[in-house]
């Protein structure tokens, strides 16, 4: 699998080893009366580990006093049994570190000793450790003698690429206590698990936390059985031992026993990650439809079927294993790190790469069901993406793009956006004047049905953006009416027409989409209309002459009259920085 991990690893926190040779020592079994201290070298980070446990003892803190024990056995060696004399190991078992808390009675050990009793996988351990604490005289509170752990449910919290999800775990503690598990599991990296976070709240009040958070109506929460769950997380614990580097994270793996703890207590039998496999029939077919769909009809060079073999290849090899789902996350991977390792072919090959990438990417989620907003963020992406693709391209090979070079392939794309090159050249950033809608070329029988979607342009505008932005949408308007007067006279919602036009003069500016100052889904929402405008746009786009199915995840609409002030200075100045580093000829 092609994994593309950028991040730091913090160093682990290990428990300091005993001095050579010095073994632990089988709890002695006296009687309460007969309890003597017991003189043992104790390492400063033990120190500030039994401050901790009597802090959260002290003040009743149970998820608190869970996470350090938690934590004190995640950096516990993991290996179990004797060690020979000539391996080296340098911190003890897990098992061995209880031992030693064993031999010192003070209450922070006492309460260490408690959560091992309630949470240790080996009942034969855990008789031993309640044995040892009835012979303790001093006492413990009655909330640490009940540390049973249960589950009180379980949810997949799911989003429509499927680069990862979240488990999510309800645990009541005795009788009366409850937090919550979120256990990140990442798909690009075999659904292992990248992370763990920690509720104090009950299940069904994280889930309505989350149900809050920004940005979050794309993900669908389902509840689980407890045995799939289970099932789901035992597999992303050991797919994640099978990764190197591994993932660390703040929470990851100190909180991995405590959630070990959490699964041993739940039903058996369930269902793990089922990886899907796609056929060789299933992947030709797959390029086959697409070959045949408008985006496909767009391709005309003649390694553009192997190229979508190529794509097809990677999406079910590797990520999430589904072609016809492209995020952001997965074509980073493939752009920057998978394409340059395992994709040997020549320079003009791999530079037609994004152009076809971005057919298939649109094709793709229309198939898979993904909505028109997240296709804009995938394709955003792409964009972001493709000048370092080619910009390594070029580091690699100094005919990549054969006599154009980087800097002249940016230029030409900047071109498209305005109309050509004498437009690009003759750019300026004045403002748009504030210009009245005309109606005179507008067909009689349509203009009052125009006249209402200008209204709604107008009231939107002049709420939630300027003056600029009103003019592009009144020009939108009046030149799709007359192209196409048809498109009013259909029955339609007048919101969903208004809401379009506006979609295309807001994507047009990066008013929406990657770096704009709302996104997509709040402008449509301005216009009272929730999910997709694109099918209505196309005829739209259509109607000013401009191909809809050469968008390429931006509003490229071939001429300056709809662009803004703003818009125009950004274009301006993409054009001197590639202009200023175009190699001279």
């Amino acid at each position: 699998m092609a994994k593309k991990r950028d991040r730091r690893t913090p160093s682990r926190t290990r428990a300091r080893s005993r001095p050579s040779g010095q073994q632990p020592r089988e709890a002695s079994g006296k009687p309460a009366g007969d309890e003597v201290e017991v003189e043992v070298e104790v390492d400063p980070a033990r120190l500030d580990l039994m401050a901790w446990v009597q802090e959260a003892v002290d003040s009743s803190d149970v998820l608190e006093l869970l996470r350090l024990v938690s934590m004190m056995a995640s950096t516990a060696h993991r290996s179990g049994g004797s060690v020979e004399p000539h391996e080296a190991r340098d911190s003890m078992t897990y098992d061995e570190l209880l031992d030693s808390f064993m031999e010192v009675s003070i209450p922070p050990t006492s309460a260490i000793l408690a959560v091992a009793a309630a949470t240790h996988l080996d009942e034969l351990r855990r008789g031993r450790i309640r044995r040892e604490l009835v012979r303790r005289r001093h006492p413990l509170p009655g909330w640490l003698r009940q540390l049973d752990l249960v589950t009180s449910g379980t949810y997949r919290v799911t989003e429509p690429f499927g680069d990862g999800e979240d488990i999510v775990v309800g645990v009541r503690v005795g009788t009366s206590r409850e937090f919550t598990l979120i256990v990140l599991v990442d798909h690009h990296n075999g659904s292992a698990i990248k992370d763990l976070l920690i509720s104090p709240r009950p299940l069904d009040e994280t889930i309505l936390d989350m149900h809050g958070i920004e940005g979050v109506g794309d993900l669908t929460f389902t509840p689980i059985e407890r045995a799939d769950a289970r099932a789901k997380l035992q597999d992303g614990i050991e797919r994640g031992d099978r990764l190197w580097p591994p993932f660390e994270a703040e929470s990851w793996p100190a909180a991995r026993p405590l959630l070990e703890w959490v699964l041993a207590t739940m039903p058996t039998g369930g269902q793990g990650w089922e990886d899907r496999e796609w056929s060789d029939k299933e992947r030709e077919a797959l390029v086959d439809e697409f070959m045949r769909s408008p985006s496909g009809r767009e391709l005309v060079g003649d390694d553009d079927r192997d190229i979508v073999d190529t794509l097809v290849w990677f999406g079910a090899d590797h990520g999430t294993g589904d072609p016809r789902r492209w995020s952001p996350t997965s074509l980073e991977l493939l752009l920057l790190d998978w394409v340059h390792r395992k994709v040997m072919a020549d320079g003009s090959y791999l530079a037609r790469l994004p152009q076809v990438l971005r057919l298939l990417i649109v094709f793709g989620h229309q198939r898979a069901g993904i909505d028109d907003v997240m296709t804009g963020e995938s394709l955003d992406a792409l964009a972001r993406l493709e000048g370092a693709y080619l910009a390594r391209l070029m580091s690699s090979s100094g005919d990549v793009l054969d006599d154009m070079s980087h800097e002249e392939y940016m230029l030409t794309v900047l071109e498209r956006v305005v109309g050509g090159s004498s437009h690009l050249w003759g750019l300026d950033d004045l403002p748009l004047p504030d210009e009245a809608m005309e109606l005179a070329e507008v067909p009689a029988d349509i203009r009052a049905r125009v006249s209402e979607v200008q209204s709604l342009l107008d009231r939107v505008s002049e709420e939630r953006l300027d003056i600029e932005v009103r003019t592009v949408w009144r020009r939108l308007l009046h030149d799709i009416a007359v192209g196409d007067p048809q498109i009013f006279r259909r029955k339609s919602a007048v919101t969903r027409t208004a809401a379009a036009i506006a979609w295309i003069g807001a994507k047009a500016n990066h008013v929406v989409g990657h770096g704009g100052i709302m996104s997509a889904e709040d402008l449509l929402g301005a216009f009272g209309v929730k999910g997709s405008v694109s099918q209505r746009a196309e005829s739209m786009q259509r109607a000013i002459g401009v191909d809809p199915f050469r968008q390429y995840g931006g509003m490229d609409l071939g001429t300056v009259r709809y662009l803004t002030s703003v818009r125009r200075a950004d274009l301006i100045s993409s054009r001197d920085f590639w202009e200023e580093r175009r190699p001279q000829r």
